[in-house]
């Protein structure tokens, strides 16, 4: 199977940690978007709680784009460099994807590296670093594609997925 994510696996770690369950609370509520960051980087507090909400918005933002562009508009560049750069496999595992996903909408990827050589260069930098720590497994396989994602200048700039 290469589903990235086991739903059932996300939604017991909501449960275990009280959070909505699995990615449908960031689908209904956008808006509580600077939460679910906060949440993913309590990774040195909770790893639980981290693990949840960054697997709910992993799961959320290839689904819907609203919500990687909500992540893009709340600073989600720095909260997911923060999650990458942790010793967790699996948050990195999560936020590798939760970018590489984010990446490929173009208003969210404009929102994440705000059209700066600079934002593009330290997220490139955390990733390889991160790749170091974690070749492989999941989070490796993850990395990889995110780093591609990262490096792609070829992206096809029409017509957003949704038009909100």
């Amino acid at each position: 199977d290469k589903t990235p994510f086991s739903i059932v696996f996300a939604a017991s770690d909501c449960a275990r940690v009280g959070l909505p369950a699995t990615a449908s609370f960031p689908r209904r509520r956008p808006d509580k978007m600077k939460l679910w960051l906060a949440f993913a980087r309590e990774d040195d507090r909770d790893v639980q709680l981290a693990r949840a909400a960054i697997g709910a918005l992993a799961m959320a933002v290839p689904e819907e784009p609203r919500i990687a562009r909500a992540l893009a508009k709340e600073n989600g560049s720095a909260a997911l460099a923060h999650v990458l750069a942790t010793e967790h496999p699996e948050l990195v595992h999560r936020a590798a994807y939760c970018l590489t996903a984010c990446l490929e909408d173009r208003r969210a990827r404009e929102g994440l590296l705000a059209g700066d050589a600079i934002a593009r260069e330290a997220l490139t930098r955390t990733v390889a670093a991160a790749r170091t720590r974690f070749a492989d497994g999941p989070a490796g396989d993850a990395l990889e594609g995110c780093a591609a994602a990262l490096a792609r200048t070829d992206w096809e700039d029409g017509t957003d997925s949704e038009d909100d």
